[in-house]
Parts: structure tokens; C-alpha cells; sequence
């Protein structure tokens, strides 16, 4: 008779445990191609198309703020005045060469409704000089700003023309905006177009590189198929109807993109690094937490193995039964309580000490869920469900609840003049301050957020609700904290919310919030450190 060896409990554990392993490696491997990769890929995509956004808002800003400019000039009597009568007084007073380097621009153009042009100047600061502007894409041609511009034949009954946008000349990316010549009161009809420009240059760009946080430079556009269109690496995304290209160069991605010009055309291109570290961050720190949960779960195996060999039938039942008790009905107090001074016994008393801390931890953890860790006070959480609860049972009851909602004026202000470790402890002030003006039994204070506090007054009407307003706002005067950056007061004040509901199916908790917020906000708007009520 052949007798097979008995397999152990300790090689079954350990085969299983291979198995584990191998598994939990391939599932990894798919999961993270399948699921971590692309979403690593569709965020550092997502930053790529938020910087090109930032990019082309930046140059976007840019042409509002010259237009804005351009229609103070259009928008003016003298400047009307002068398109009907040429008075040379008007250019030498209002366009010298300080004009344009104090006002920041660099092209000006005044053409009358019969497309003659009155004046123009086209200056440059850095180089002293009057320039002359040529078409690039025309190899030269004289610049033809009443085309370019398409300035109406009829303007005199168009008054609220306008255009404005980016054009490439032989001296590089220019900002163009005009506006028709109306008088002062901007009444029709217009006598002619004023046209304004700014060279897009180098000191431009790095100002809206530092503007945009994006390092950024601008070329001309020779159309997509210069752009690496057959480079087996690149990327094509088009995302919320933007188009641009990268290109994976060793740790970056070389991003390219265009800027429309006037006339709906490509005006130059926009070329940027962005390094592709979240990706690889990414897989490396994925890699590193399953390394040490592998490792950790082989410790653990193992020393169960161990342990496995020296248990005996009835104790592991004893323990075995103790343990259901504990995880079905979540006592926590119950202990083995086993006078045994072997490696069983030794196991019960650890275990009962581990109990111990676990009880002891889970209260400790109960209280910081729901307690603020700088003011002591009960936190958001704790506010979410006593108004949860106060709600249903107010609604059972039909009885009214109010909501106090208290802003802490200027607060920003006081961080950024007395420092955070002062701010925080105005904030610890004025909480227990808070919390010692409600007291009764169904009533809370809490830390909504931030210098934000709330109160939920139960079974309290509009009347009561405003006379506990009122004797909270009075304990915060009577405090006399320093405050000299207050707009408001010498010492801390604070504004306040208040609303007042009887709950029922036809209104819920959200706009009762609502109310209580919208209250808190029309005391600011009133010049805070005053108490405002909504319905």
C-alpha cells in the first residue's frame, strides 16, 4: 500500500499564496493599462489643452484691452473733430512719440468714410525709428489696411463696427483693433474709422509667459505639414474642438498650435514643452505601492503559517466564536478573559489588548470625524447629520428650525497682517465664544468652513432666531480682538445669515441652506458686522 504524504496547512497556504501572487500580478499589468495608463494619459492631455487654452486667451485679452483703448480715442469729440476738419493740433497733442511708448501701442491709422487715409504712424520704441509695414504673405506687397481691416463703404450708418484681431507682416505678428469716429455721446453718424496696433515681440511674449505661467514662443505658420506630420510619435488630440499636435521628444512632449488671424486665417504658430512626468510619476508610484503591499502580504502569510501550528481545535473555536461575536454585533468591550499560560493564552491576551486599543481608537476616531481638530468644536460633518435629523423630526413635529450662517470679517485681511498662528487662534477664540452662546439640548454651533460658523436652532422661530443672532454678534464685539485692516471695525466683527423654515415635502434642506447663504451674503454687501434675514 502506497501512503501519500500528507500536504500541511503551511505548503497549502504557501501554494495558494503563489497563486495569489502570479495572479495579482497579471491583474495589475491589465489594470493599469487598461485603466491607470489612459487615465494618467487623459489628464497631462487635459493640462496639455489648459496651457494652450491659457495661451490663446492671454493673446485673446490682449486685443480686448487694445480695443478698449482704441474706442476711448474713436469714441471723442477732438478725434471727431479732426476727421471733419484735419486740425493738425490734434496729432501733434494726442500722438507724439511718448504717447505710444506710455500708452504701449505702436501703429495708428485715421481714414474717413471715403477710405482716405488722414494720418498714420507706425513707431517703435526700442528702435527709435518710424517703420513701414509690408504683407508677409504677400512677399512684400504694401500694406493694405483698408482691406485688411474690410472697413464697410457705408460705415457712416454702421456705428457700432468694430474688428480687431492679429495680422503677420514682414516685421513680425501685429495686434490690429478698429472702432468707428463717434462723438462723445456715441451718437451715429460715424465720420470715419480709427485703426490701433501692437507688435506682437519678444518682450510681449515674456510678459504673457510669465502672465500664463506657460513657457511658450510664437513663429510663422507654414501650415501643418511642417509639423513632424510624419513623424511615427506624434499625437493628434482634438479636444472641445481645439486642435493641436504634440510631438514626444524624449521626456517632453513639443506642443504646437495656431493662432487665427483677421481674417480667420493661421496668423503665426505657438510652440511649447511640456515635460510627460505624470504618466511616468505615475506608473512608478503604482509600481512602488504594489511592491510593498506584496511584500507586506508575504510577512503577514508567513507569520500566520507559524502560528497555524501551534492552535489546537477547541481554543481556535473559542476564538473563532469570540471574534463573530465581536464582528456581528460590533461590541468592542467584549474580552476572552482565557487564564492559560501557554502560546494560546498568550494569543487571548494579546488579543484582548489588541481589543483594547481598538476600542479606544474607534472612539477616538468617532470624535475626530465629527469634532473640528483646531477649534474643538463639532465640524461639518457633525452639522450635515443633526440637520439631517433635526429636519425630519421638525417635519414630523411641524414645528420651525433656524439656520444662522456667520462669516468672520476681513478674516483674509487678519491672516495676511497678523500671520496664520494669529489667525488661528482668533479662530479658536471665536469659536468658543460661539459655542458657549447656544445652550440648550437640540441646538448646535459648529465650523461650516474655513472663517465660516453655523448654528441650528431647534423648535426656534424668526423671533428667537434673530435675538440669539444678536447676542452672538454682541459676544464677538464684547471679545475686542484687534482687527487694523477692518474696513468695518477696529476689532473683529462678523456678519450673519439667518433663515428660518418650517420643513415639509415641498422644501428641502439644500435651498434652506441656500437662503441662510444668500442672508450671510447681503450682510457683506451691506458693509457686514450686521445681521441679515431671508425667507
Amino acid at each position: 500500500m502506497i501512503f501519500k504524504k500528507p500536504v500541511t496547512l503551511g505548503n497549502k497556504i504557501l501554494f495558494i499564496t503563489s497563486l495569489c501572487m502570479i495572479l495579482f500580478f497579471f491583474l495589475e499589468n491589465i489594470i493599469q493599462f487598461f485603466i491607470f495608463y489612459p487615465e494618467y494619459l487623459r489628464i497631462e492631455n487635459q493640462l496639455i489643452n489648459n496651457n494652450i487654452i491659457r495661451v490663446q486667451k492671454a493673446f485673446d485679452n490682449e486685443i480686448d484691452h487694445l480695443l478698449i483703448f482704441c474706442k476711448d480715442y474713436a469714441f471723442w469729440d477732438d478725434t471727431y473733430q479732426y476727421v471733419q476738419n484735419q486740425n493738425h493740433s490734434y496729432i501733434q497733442s494726442n500722438y507724439t512719440s511718448d504717447t505710444f511708448i506710455e500708452s504701449d501701442f505702436n501703429l495708428i491709422y485715421i481714414i474717413n468714410n471715403q477710405q482716405e487715409i488722414l494720418y498714420s504712424r507706425i513707431y517703435y520704441p526700442e528702435t527709435d525709428v518710424e517703420l513701414i509695414l509690408k504683407d508677409y504673405y504677400s512677399f512684400g506687397d504694401t500694406f493694405n489696411m483698408t482691406k485688411i481691416m474690410n472697413i464697410p463703404a457705408d460705415l457712416d450708418n454702421t456705428g457700432s463696427y468694430t474688428k480687431s484681431g492679429v495680422y503677420f507682416t514682414q516685421l513680425g505678428p501685429i495686434i490690429l483693433v478698429s472702432a468707428p469716429v463717434l462723438n462723445s455721446d456715441i451718437n451715429l453718424p460715424s465720420v470715419g474709422t480709427l485703426i490701433m496696433g501692437k507688435f506682437i515681440d519678444l518682450r510681449l511674449v515674456e510678459k504673457l509667459n510669465k502672465q500664463t505661467q506657460v513657457d511658450f514662443t510664437i513663429s510663422p505658420y507654414f501650415g501643418k505639414r511642417e509639423i513632424r506630420r510624419n513623424d511615427p510619435e506624434y499625437q493628434k488630440l482634438i479636444i472641445k474642438s481645439l486642435e493641436f499636435v504634440t510631438d514626444k521628444i524624449q521626456d517632453n512632449f513639443l506642443i504646437y498650435d495656431y493662432y487665427l488671424d483677421i481674417i480667420e486665417r493661421p496668423a503665426f504658430l505657438i510652440s511649447m514643452n511640456y515635460p510627460h512626468q505624470i504618466l511616468d510619476q505615475g506608473q512608478l508610484a503604482i509600481f512602488f505601492a504594489i511592491l510593498s503591499l506584496l511584500l507586506l502580504g508575504i510577512m503577514v502569510l508567513f507569520i500566520i503559517i507559524l502560528l497555524l501550528r501551534k492552535f489546537i481545535l477547541y481554543p481556535i473555536s473559542d476564538l473563532v466564536t469570540h471574534i463573530e461575536e465581536i464582528t456581528h454585533g460590533s461590541d468592542y468591550t467584549l474580552r476572552l478573559n482565557m487564564n492559560r499560560a501557554d502560546e494560546i493564552g498568550h494569543l487571548s491576551n494579546n488579543f484582548d489588548e489588541m481589543m483594547d486599543k481598538i476600542e479606544q481608537q474607534t472612539k477616538k476616531l468617532e470624535q475626530l470625524t465629527i469634532i473640528d481638530s483646531l477649534t474643538n468644536i463639532p465640524n461639518r460633518r457633525k452639522f450635515d447629520e443633526v440637520l439631517n435629523s433635526e429636519w425630519y423630526r421638525h417635519m414630523r413635529f411641524n414645528t420651525s428650525i433656524a439656520l444662522i450662517l456667520c462669516d468672520i470679517d476681513h478674516f483674509k485681511a487678519y491672516n495676511d497682517y497678523y500671520g496664520h498662528q494669529a489667525g488661528d487662534a482668533c479662530l479658536v477664540s471665536v469659536a468658543e465664544t460661539l459655542a458657549h452662546s447656544v445652550n440648550r439640548a437640540g441646538d448646535l454651533a459648529c465650523r461650516y468652513g474655513g472663517e465660516e460658523f453655523a448654528f441650528i436652532l431647534s423648535d426656534t422661530g424668526k423671533e428667537g432666531a434673530l435675538i440669539i443672532a444678536a447676542r452672538i454678534k454682541e459676544a464677538i464685539e464684547e471679545m475686542k480682538i484687534p482687527h487694523e485692516k477692518s474696513s468695518t471695525s477696529s476689532h473683529v466683527t462678523i456678519s450673519m445669515g439667518v433663515t428660518v423654515i418650517i420643513p415639509s415635502y415641498n422644501n428641502n434642506m439644500k435651498d434652506f441652506i441656500e437662503k441662510a447663504d444668500q442672508a450671510l451674503y447681503q450682510a457683506k454687501k451691506k458693509g457686514r458686522n450686521r445681521i441679515e434675514i431671508k425667507f
